[in-house]
């Protein structure tokens, strides 16, 4: 349960601080949030690693009960009552394909070593399942295109030149860079702590 809500509140935090901050403060609302961000990367397995040692390893779950409680309630009084001033409708159907492809390719990719790259199971296969995988994500692509009304991914996005440039040129590779220097860390850090 507590995975599932970190899931549904982390997307919220970039639209409630682009939303509550004014074009020209924006900047430093982004950057006191991935301030924040980082903090907790780097204080969280410290913490994990006290709580563990004095309570188990059940301290780590039960901690976030009064800490969950607290931001409720500081959210309820400090945050303004918000809501969007139009109705959106969810693109189901973008949904199921992006994460039906994703999973498919993450699957074949991380599995086919262990199945040499052959069989899973009867007549799936490693090659088949990244196909499949490839497939989802090029109808995904095309759905999206004949979406026009509120796609999950709006490819006119790909038409500014700056976002082009940004994704698919270096912050694409800084992220990249950014991503496999933190999460590689994930592994030996705990251990080592």
């Amino acid at each position: 349960m507590q995975g599932l809500a970190a899931a549904l509140i982390a997307p919220q935090t970039m639209s409630l601080i682009v939303h509550l901050f004014p074009a020209e403060r924006r900047g430093r609302g982004l950057g006191v949030g991935g301030a924040v961000g980082g903090a907790a990367m780097a204080a969280g397995p410290v913490i994990g690693g006290l709580l563990i040692t004095w309570t188990g390893w059940l301290g780590i779950f039960l901690v976030n009960l009064p800490v969950g409680i607290a931001g409720w309630i500081a959210a309820a009084r400090l945050l303004p009552d918000w809501h969007p001033a139009e109705e959106h409708r969810l693109d189901l159907w973008g949904i199921a394909l992006s994460c039906l492809g994703l999973t498919a390719l993450v699957v074949g990719v991380r599995s086919g070593e262990a199945y040499d790259w052959g069989t899973l199971a009867g007549p799936v296969t490693i090659p088949t399942v990244l196909a499949f995988g490839a497939v989802c994500l090029a109808v995904f692509v095309w759905c999206q295109h004949c979406d026009t009304h509120e796609p999950l991914l709006p490819l006119r996005l790909f038409h500014n030149r700056d976002f082009s440039a940004a994704d698919a040129g270096a912050g694409a590779g800084a992220g990249g860079a950014m991503g496999s220097a933190t999460g590689g860390l994930f592994l030996p850090l705990p251990i080592y702590l």
